[in-house]
């Protein structure tokens, strides 16, 4: 194809996707498409700011800007005007794919993660009919009159709410059986729109690979610390999903074509995890940093609920109706005349907020303050050690400088990556004296920062094989891809 040739491009998303399980299984021949793929095209690393939060990565990528620009972090957003966390907002993003509007190209969107809601288009959107995280809260289609075709070929995806092994009820088999039967409808559902709808730009991502990781991530036989290797053969798990994943994108591939452009990425990947330190709010109170109130009636009554109960009530209440109970007690309750600084919920790093004057609706600290107050705190951090000696921190990453003024209006302050030691299981500080649980541990799979992406184009243009391509980037390679430059 000339150069300048406008292409058609097929970008396949597979969510937290691991690099080196990818590379095992492939070149164990477990992968044949990715393998053809790789051997024929170029590819290389995807870089993304999942050091801040998994929760930035797909804003980043839909966008095109970093999280200082765009603001999000995680499924939960901090809301200094209300001093709360609220689901995040997606409506002040624009995602790059309607950037091809005005040359002429049709685009078809399906199931990103954390993209706004649909709006007109050359083609069609599709969000949230089978996605990880429901910011949206439904279904949406534009135009509206795909609706019903997407019901009658997709259905309905098997897996319809947040999948947590501790509250769920879900059997691991029953997971894994889940996640192959969404695989099987979302490639059913995404063959049929690149074939009867042909849009010049099909772009859709298989969510499923992230559900199943977070609670099969063991059986990859991975180890502490170490890449993922291919399980053995026979063993059934999460490469049974990665290997349904990859027959079905062979299929994509060929109803393309031969001359289309074929891209599959993954923006960030998976490791091993025993938990998420609770630990932030006893040691910040126990330094001074921050002052509690007492806890609420409802929150002594979930913490004492039984856990058949709490099975029962997530599999019954609808989510919007417990995100809406859930969220009050996601903070706890601190005096904000006495609280200099305060930790995020979150489900993976740990995350801080410097109550500031000025951006904060109840803040304390000045902002010339700020460069201070976040060095104390990282003292603080990195000075911790267990009962036997191991640090419990290993980074604290600054979202902002030593100016208050320059402080992120949303995004946490301070990240804190935790040690293994501190995800490995309950321990207890040597000083302060305090003794840590963890939550989620009936998860085994983490999230990790780096990704990968294979491209195979019909002409030259694009990332040369090797190079690191941020998540911002991305969008862009495609847009290059479709124009034909």
């Amino acid at each position: 194809m000339p150069p300048g040739s406008p292409c058609r491009v097929l970008a396949i998303g597979l969510d937290a996707a691991e690099p080196s399980l990818v590379r095992a299984l492939a070149e164990r021949g477990d992968l044949p498409t990715l393998r053809t793929l790789l051997d024929t095209g170029r590819s290389g690393s995807m870089a993304s700011p999942a050091d801040i939060g998994s929760g930035a990565v797909w804003p980043t990528f839909v966008s095109g800007q970093t999280p200082s620009v765009h603001g999000i972090h995680a499924f939960w957003s901090w809301d200094a005007r209300r001093m709360g966390l609220y689901p995040a907002s997606l409506d002040h993003l624009t995602p790059f794919w309607r950037r091809a509007e005005p040359a002429g190209r049709t685009t078809g969107v399906f199931d990103v993660p954390f993209a706004p809601r649909p709006g007109a288009v050359r083609g069609f959107e599709i969000a949230e009919w089978g996605p990880h995280d429901a910011i949206l809260g439904r279904m949406h289609v534009v135009p509206p009159a795909l609706a019903n075709s997407v019901q009658a070929i997709g259905g309905q995806h098997p897996i319809t709410g947040f999948l947590d092994a501790s509250t769920s009820g879900w059997a691991l088999d029953g997971v894994l059986d889940a996640c192959l039967a969404g695989v099987a409808q979302r490639a059913r559902l995404a063959e049929h729109l690149l074939r009867e709808e042909a849009p010049d730009l099909f772009l859709a991502v298989f969510t499923e690979i992230h559900r199943a990781s977070h609670v099969l991530w063991h059986t990859t036989a991975a180890s502490a610390g170490q890449p993922a290797v291919a399980p053995a053969a026979g063993t059934r798990g999460l490469g049974d999903l990665y290997r349904a994943v990859d027959r079905h994108l062979g299929r994509l591939v060929a109803a393309a074509g031969e001359r289309a452009a074929i891209l599959v990425f993954s923006l960030h990947g998976m490791r091993e995890t025993r938990g998420v330190p609770l630990l932030l709010d006893p040691l910040f109170r126990a330094a001074g940093l921050a002052t509690a109130r007492r806890p609420t009636v409802l929150a002594k009554l979930k913490r004492w609920t039984p856990i058949g109960i709490k099975r029962l009530y997530h599999r019954v209440t609808p989510r919007p109706v417990s995100l809406q109970l859930a969220r009050p007690g996601l903070t706890p309750r601190y005096d904000w005349s006495r609280t200099r600084a305060f930790p995020l919920y979150t489900d993976q790093h740990g995350w801080v907020r410097v109550n500031l004057v000025g951006r904060e609706a109840e803040g304390i600290v000045p902002p010339g303050q700020y460069g201070q107050t976040c060095a104390e705190i990282e003292r603080l951090l990195y000075e911790l050690r267990t009962d036997d000696g191991a640090p419990v921190v290993r980074r604290v990453l600054r979202t902002a400088g030593d100016d208050g003024a320059g402080a992120p209006a949303r995004l946490p302050d301070l990240v804190v990556h935790w040690t293994p030691a501190a995800n490995a299981g309950p321990f207890r500080l040597r000083m302060p004296p305090i003794a840590c649980d963890l939550a989620a541990t009936k998860l085994t799979g983490q999230h990790a920062p780096d990704g990968f992406w294979v491209l195979r184009s019909p002409r030259a243009g694009g990332p040369a094989s090797g190079r690191v391509v941020a998540a911002e980037e991305l969008g862009q390679v495609i847009l290059d891809q479709l124009a034909g430059s």
